[in-house]
């Protein structure tokens, strides 16, 4: 590691910084490792692959055995939506060995597909914001009881005092770094 450093550093430069970072969500359904990835003044990366236009994407799609019944609306999906976000839905008709896609797939199921999981994700979504909302509903009632518009920092009424002081310094922590970022982070 420290040869290809040496190899790539600028030799007009006398520092570098590099911030990386670990992912802050689970890897789910094919998802690939990310972070923040911070590198300044140091060397310059070739990516290995080349920036496609809407044309070649198409075009890739052809030549990886995809049907396409109208060009036009498969360049309207892909401006519109993105070439790599429709790519995760056809993971399950590509063969990687091969480099094609299964016989007869096309591009109007890998689209249905994506709308699909849209409309249920706001479905879900939705519902799950309702079911929030009557929690925090009903957590309040339960918490009237109390009078007191602070209960919550009363430790005195929970059972399980160790989750009860995790749960006050994640709260810390998310307050102190909504202070800092102006954004709470979502786990």
């Amino acid at each position: 590691m420290a040869d290809f450093f040496k190899r790539n550093l600028d030799s007009n430069l006398k520092s570098c910084i590099i911030i990386l970072t670990e992912p802050t969500t689970p890897l789910i359904f094919h998802a690939q490792p990310g972070g923040t990835f911070l590198f300044t003044g140091c060397f310059m990366y070739q990516y290995p692959k080349q920036i496609l236009t809407i044309a070649q994407q198409v075009q890739s799609y052809i030549d990886a055995g995809m049907v396409i019944t109208s060009r036009a609306d498969v360049e309207k999906a892909l401006k519109s939506v993105g070439f790599y976000r429709l790519r995760g839905y056809s993971f399950h008709l590509y063969d990687n060995a091969t480099k094609k896609y299964v016989m007869g797939t096309k591009f109007e199921d890998i689209l249905m597909l994506y709308q699909f999981d849209q409309k249920l994700s706001a479905l879900i979504f939705s519902m799950i914001s309702k079911i929030e909302v009557a929690l925090r509903v009903r957590l309040v009632e339960a918490l009237l009881i109390h009078r007191e518009p602070l209960v919550l920092q009363d430790s005195s009424i929970f059972k399980e005092k160790k989750l009860y002081w995790q749960n006050i310094s994640t709260v810390a922590s998310e307050i102190a770094r909504f202070m800092d970022t102006g954004r709470f982070s979502i786990a």
